[in-house]
């Protein structure tokens, strides 16, 4: 019978050793504001997000395996984007919108390092479907907490 705890080398989480635990707080405690950088006429929208209100750098997130992942990337992304919707408010009002979300449907973000900034990319119409729970709650009264 195999023992747990025998030294196979894994570190528990929130070691002095495993910087998982602080990068996560870093980014979803960041006040940083997100800048749409672009959206694409296939409704591919980039935002960026500054790395330094978050006190994490590349290091940090390059010595994770999991930021690769798209569970967390898809986390961390889809917090920040309902963290900070009122940033994409314009993308929801602009006139090519209904085009933009019926072209093709969100999968997972996209993720880089650009410049001192994590950029995400995600489809609109994962944006339009917040938006649309967000104003279904509103309008049927239902209690919204704002991340």
């Amino acid at each position: 019978m195999n023992q747990i705890g025998n030294d196979d080398g894994a570190q528990p989480v929130g070691s002095s050793h495993d910087p998982t635990p602080r990068v996560v707080a870093g980014l979803l405690r960041s006040r940083a504001e997100p800048l749409i950088s672009s959206v694409s006429a296939t409704g591919d929208v980039r935002f960026a997000i500054p790395i330094r209100p978050s006190k994490i750098t590349r290091a940090d997130l390059l010595s994770l395996p999991m930021v690769r992942c798209h569970s967390f990337v898809d986390f961390v992304g889809e917090y920040l984007l309902r963290k900070h919707m009122r940033f994409f408010e314009p993308v929801v009002l602009r006139g090519d919108y209904p085009q933009l979300v019926r072209g093709h449907s969100h999968q997972h973000f996209g993720f880089w390092w650009d410049d001192g900034a994590l950029v995400f990319q995600c489809h609109a119409s994962l944006i339009h479907e917040i938006f649309n729970k967000e104003l279904k709650g509103i309008l049927t009264h239902e209690s919204v907490e704002n991340i």
